[in-house]
């Protein structure tokens, strides 16, 4: 089962400083989430995004001090196990979950209990497409499929649902209704030419004609 989780003001913990690590970074600073990285070695992404106070980086070897792997995952409300070393990832693992802290395992996703998804952001579309840590590469191409498909229309018809559905919920009460209303907007042929023509204003104004018929 796939979750939306607001990571705004969640402390997240990366342990490993490569490319894999890196990735993982991106998607959590997108979302807004508080990011420690710790490692022994950083890429010049991770030491650059540092200076630019968008994160912070904790030089360390955890083979050489796996003691402090507790007090690291002790502060942490979701911690990725990043590393190349299945041991420490493996350690980690058992940490984290001491502390019932939310852990992933990017090399062995069935020690943690949660991964991540593929995401892809088009337009207003957020699309997740997980295996379940069984094949990252089939997400992706499953990813550029869905992406394929999407066009402009689709992209303006969410901007004008939102805006309809606050215009609907100020002029109709009744629930199962503003959802018959909106259902129609979708539906409106004469909306779908005017957004596929990139006429925004105008299919407006026709949602909103439609909205007050209710």
């Amino acid at each position: 089962m796939l979750i939306d989780i607001d990571f705004r003001g969640k402390n997240v913990l990366i342990i490993g400083g490569g490319r894999v690590g890196e990735r993982k970074a991106a998607k959590f600073l997108a979302a807004g989430a508080n990011l420690l990285v710790a490692s022994k070695g950083f890429t010049e992404r991770f030491t650059r995004l540092a200076s630019e106070n968008k994160l912070q980086l904790v030089p360390i070897d955890l083979m050489v001090a796996p003691e402090s792997i507790r007090s690291l995952t002790s502060n942490s409300d979701f911690v990725i196990a990043a590393t190349n070393q299945p041991a420490l990832n493996r350690r980690i693992a058992e940490e984290a979950k001491k502390k019932r802290t939310h852990i992933s395992v990017v090399d062995n996703p069935h020690l943690g209990d949660f991964t991540m998804p593929v995401i892809s952001r088009v337009g207003e579309f957020h699309i997740a497409i997980s295996t379940g840590g069984k094949s990252p590469a089939m997400s992706s191409l499953l990813r550029r499929r869905i992406e394929a498909i999407i066009s402009e229309e689709d992209i303006l018809m969410v901007r004008l649902q939102s805006n309809a559905r606050k215009l609907a919920k100020a002029h109709i009460r009744n629930q199962q209704i503003r959802k018959r209303a909106l259902c129609t907007i979708m539906e409106d042929t004469r909306i779908r030419r005017l957004l596929k023509n990139g006429n925004f204003q105008e299919a407006e104004n026709c949602a909103k004609r439609i909205i007050k018929g209710y």
